[in-house]
């Protein structure tokens, strides 16, 4: 994933790595993180994933269960769910 630097896609993305050129792009945990209004550090960035692809070691699945469990449907409706049953035995 390549995102520029807005709200709070740093936390979606992890620890920064390594810094890339002039601070054009950071490799973060889980994608690459672009300063906002930076067109010469997005095309870097993008550049810079199709020169080096993900590893082999499960680094695409692992980002993707990350978004998974926290940002899902399902987990959404989990925490809604167990919230109205906390709230009921309150009652």
């Amino acid at each position: 994933m390549v995102a520029t630097d807005s709200g709070d896609v740093q936390d979606l993305l992890g620890q920064v790595g390594s810094i890339h050129g002039s601070d054009d792009f950071r490799v973060c945990e889980r994608g690459i993180l672009c300063k906002k209004e930076n067109a010469k550090g997005f095309a870097m960035a993008l550049k810079y994933v199709i020169n080096d692809p993900p590893d082999s070691s499960g680094r695409l699945h692992r980002d993707r269960d990350f978004v998974e469990e926290r940002f899902s449907e399902q987990r959404l409706l989990r925490d809604i769910d167990a919230l109205y049953m906390e709230l009921m035995e309150k009652r």
